[in-house]
């Protein structure tokens, strides 16, 4: 906490105001409400109203997550938003989640947070790896974080690795409900079946 701290502090150093500048309203693009993400949007967005010119609002948008934000960014729909280097890498290279280069992005901080890519299955499924579900073509929900977000970019990947897509699991009978809130909530009620894939 104390880096993602000093991270903020030193956004909010890089655009201290200068007097007599007139108010300006800045949208920035986090994740889900609720999440860590918003939370940190929500945090930097205090301390930089601190910074600008009085009057300015920071809006805090709970969307579209690490894949979907630098679209924003580099469509002008956003000045601000939160993503991973790997993503910025991948739009601005135009390759992995983005059909084309997106190369009006430029970074500001980082080092915010470590996350991991973790795929969870319910013991009763009795299987061992991902290779398991594809060998005996199981018909498992796939729950993941929203469309946009890392987390369900890189379970597709992972699902990718051995050699299973969407419409698989849909054909076996599974399904790809993309909510986080459906994720924790099937999790926790221990409905039939479902393998979790997000990042944390």
């Amino acid at each position: 906490m104390p880096r993602v701290i000093a991270l903020i502090l030193l956004l909010v150093l890089a655009v201290s105001p200068v007097s007599a500048q007139a108010p300006v309203t800045l949208a920035f693009a986090t994740l889900d409400a609720g999440s860590a993400w918003y939370v940190y949007g929500a945090t930097m967005a205090e301390l930089l109203r601190r910074a600008l010119p009085a009057g300015s609002n920071v809006d805090v948008k709970p969307f579209a997550g690490g894949v979907g934000n630098p679209k924003l960014v580099a469509k002008n729909e956003t000045p601000l938003a939160l993503s991973f280097t790997v993503t910025n890498r991948w739009a601005f290279e135009g390759r992995e989640a983005y059909d084309t280069k997106l190369e009006n992005l430029r970074g500001l901080v980082g080092g915010l947070d470590t996350y991991y890519l973790v795929a969870v299955v319910q013991k009763k499924l009795n299987v061992n790896s991902l290779k398991d579900i594809k060998d005996k073509k199981l018909g498992v929900r796939l729950f993941t974080q929203p469309i946009g977000a890392l987390g369900e970019f890189g379970g597709r990947q992972l699902l990718r690795a051995y050699g299973i897509s969407y419409a698989d699991l849909k054909a076996w009978g599974g399904s790809t409900p993309p909510t986080w809130a459906t994720t924790s909530s099937s999790t926790r009620s221990r409905t039939a079946g479902p393998i979790c894939c997000w990042r944390w």
